[in-house]
């Protein structure tokens, strides 16, 4: 049901919109942000990286591309043992995993079974 009150609290909350424009950016501050000039719209929502690998990282791919073919089971327990070094910790302790889905799925099953509290940050 409209009242009064919903009404006026719509109309401020429309009339602010129209502020909108004036609060943000100019063209010239924005370039300041930038590192470099962006061709298109930087999609944040999807967690693209607007600037694309560094020239180390292509580097990278380029000499492991004829092992992309391969199950990383291999490659995960050499990454676990220097990450366990590093760390100071045992390499069974660590779990490599393919995106960070499968890591919160796994550590809700075993810590929050029993009717725990996962709070990621």
């Amino acid at each position: 049901m409209q009242t009064r009150r919903n009404w006026i609290r719509s109309s401020i909350g429309l009339g602010g919109l129209l502020l909108a424009p004036e609060l943000s950016l100019s063209n010239e501050e924005i370039r300041k942000f930038n590192p470099r000039p962006l061709s298109k719209t930087i999609k944040l929502s999807s967690n693209e990286n607007p600037y694309g690998p560094s020239e180390k990282v292509q580097k990278a791919v380029i000499k492991a591309f004829d092992n992309g073919c391969r199950y990383p089971r291999v490659y995960s327990n050499a990454l676990a043992k220097k990450l366990a070094k590093l760390h100071g910790v045992n390499p069974e302790n660590i779990i490599i995993t393919g995106g960070s889905t499968e890591g919160l799925k796994i550590t809700g099953l075993t810590f929050a079974n029993g009717g725990g509290e996962i709070i990621a940050a």
